[in-house]
């Protein structure tokens, strides 16, 4: 139980730095120009589409970078899987730490929901994919028990419409986006200018994700 607060810190500043900071500048007039109630119409489109897609950041080493602002030690880890076929559609780039005191290491992957989109999806494909949140924070074993059903799902949905699963597709090759052994970790916030770069991003993330030192 020792671990369980500094966990749920941790998973609690994952999304925090996943989300798109607003911008406070006002919008150009011509933005907000139009005839009649142009304007107007334009709110309800821009509200619409927030409230269908929470706005999070996707770009893994400005992650990364807001997750050192906050006192964690994250590694950016790029995985390629050589073996095999399509290694290019393999690689990945993700967020990679491990807790302090606890020895379990996190994977955060903000692109996580995109790796398995597919094009034609069965109804219930569809509900299980629409339900995924757009990022994955834990550690390798929870990701594989849940790569391991997602597969068994897309299996599913492509069986249905009589079509065979792509071998890129299958739980063996699309684990190895995650759990490849050929990968190379780059340390965030070493150096001067990076340290320079770290109380910028500070300053920036403290009063968007409510953090005090």
């Amino acid at each position: 139980m020792v671990g369980l607060g500094p966990t749920r810190h941790f998973y609690a500043d994952c999304y925090r730095a996943c989300q798109v900071i607003p911008s406070s500048r006002t919008p150009p007039a011509a933005a907000t120009a139009g005839s009649g109630g142009g304007a107007a119409s334009s709110g309800v489109a821009t509200t619409s589409a927030a409230s269908a897609q929470p706005p999070y950041l996707s770009y893994v080493p400005e992650v990364a970078l807001r997750l050192s602002c906050l006192g964690h030690r994250i590694v950016v880890r790029r995985v390629t899987d050589s073996k095999h076929y399509w290694s290019k559609s393999m690689t990945n780039l993700f967020c990679y730490c491990v807790l302090p005191g606890t020895g379990i290491g996190y994977v955060l992957d903000p692109s996580f929901k995109e790796h398995f989109r597919a094009g034609r999806m069965s109804d219930r494909y569809r509900d299980v994919w629409e339900c995924l949140p757009p990022l994955f924070v834990g550690p390798p074993a929870k990701l594989v028990q849940l790569v391991q059903s997602l597969c068994a799902e897309l299996q599913a949905s492509f069986e249905s419409s009589g079509r065979q699963l792509p071998p890129w597709r299958t739980f063996s090759s699309t684990i190895n986006r995650w759990m490849s052994p050929g990968f190379q970790d780059v340390p965030q916030c070493e150096g001067a200018s990076s340290r320079r770069r770290r109380c910028r991003c500070r300053d920036q993330c403290r009063p968007f994700v409510g953090h005090n030192d």
